[in-house]
């Protein structure tokens, strides 16, 4: 038997299943759905700049990049979407930053022991140097 994500409910899947088959419009609407349910989830909220993108409407996808990293700002893949968005739109100085930012945010999110550390680091007053490589 076939999962029917529309008929259970969770609309990240739905989504998903939508933009698999073509429908990115209706799986805009299941993403915004599901933001209805927690505006801050990170996944749903890449979700929906994806299927604005797919939908062509790039400046609506970048806004809602632009709000995940105000909502998480040590996510990476809200800054790496953001800076393909930028280049894509011809902002280039502006995706070379958001490039930087996202590797700067990466070294953290793919790192975690590395953040603790740095967190330690802040709140006992020790400076920590981080070496690349």
């Amino acid at each position: 038997m076939e999962y029917d994500f529309l008929r259970d409910n969770d609309p990240r899947k739905a989504g998903d299943e939508l933009v698999r088959s073509g429908k990115a419009d209706n799986a805009l609407e299941e993403y915004e759905r599901g933001r209805g349910l927690d505006p801050t989830d990170p996944e749903l909220l890449l979700r929906i700049a994806s299927a604005l993108d797919v939908l062509g409407r790039s400046e609506e996808a970048l806004e809602t990049l632009q709000n995940g990293c105000a909502l998480h700002p040590l996510n990476a893949h809200f800054k790496r979407f953001a800076a393909a968005l930028l280049g894509k739109l011809g902002r280039f100085n502006e995706a070379d930053e958001m490039g930087c930012d996202a590797e700067g945010c990466a070294l953290f999110q793919d790192e975690p022991l590395l953040l603790a550390r740095f967190i330690w680091s802040v709140v006992h007053g020790i400076a920590m140097l981080v070496i690349d490589g």
